[in-house]
């Protein structure tokens, strides 16, 4: 396999490590948390097998899905603040706005490679043990 095509495990392992970064960032933005502050994640907690099958993608897509979900209702709630154009003099309640939005600014940044490594998946069949590449 060549150094510019990696392998559907490599695929699903960084796929994994920005899942875990965009629901970093879903729940910092609930919290307010300074982005600054989030700890970013450089591994992943998910071990693939050396040649993941058509089930352990489906496994992942099955718990990205809920990922989906908490970020898009997040982003209900930030599109309501913002349609709100809410100007805060204080500093701390602006600040918090700040920081939430760019939470969640940062957890769509990350959607873009984990969805990039997804697309780049292939299988020959949808048999759930027909390997991946």
């Amino acid at each position: 396999m060549s150094f510019f095509y990696p392998n559907p495990r490599e695929k699903l392992t960084t796929a994994r490590i920005m899942q875990l970064n965009v629901i970093n960032t879903t729940a910092s933005a609930r919290q307010a948390q300074d982005p600054n502050c989030r700890p970013k994640i450089n591994e992943s907690d998910d071990r693939f097998p050396a040649r993941p099958k058509v089930h352990d993608l489906m496994g992942f897509l099955l718990d990205y899905a809920k990922t989906i979900t908490d970020q898009a209702n997040n982003m209900k709630i930030i599109g309501k603040l913002i349609k709100q154009d809410l100007f805060y003099e204080d500093s701390e309640e602006k600040k918090m706005q700040k920081h939430i939005i760019q939470n969640m600014f940062d957890g769509m940044r990350y959607s873009a490679p984990l969805l990039k490594n997804l697309t780049a998946i292939k299988m020959h069949d949808v048999d759930s043990n027909a390997i991946l590449f």
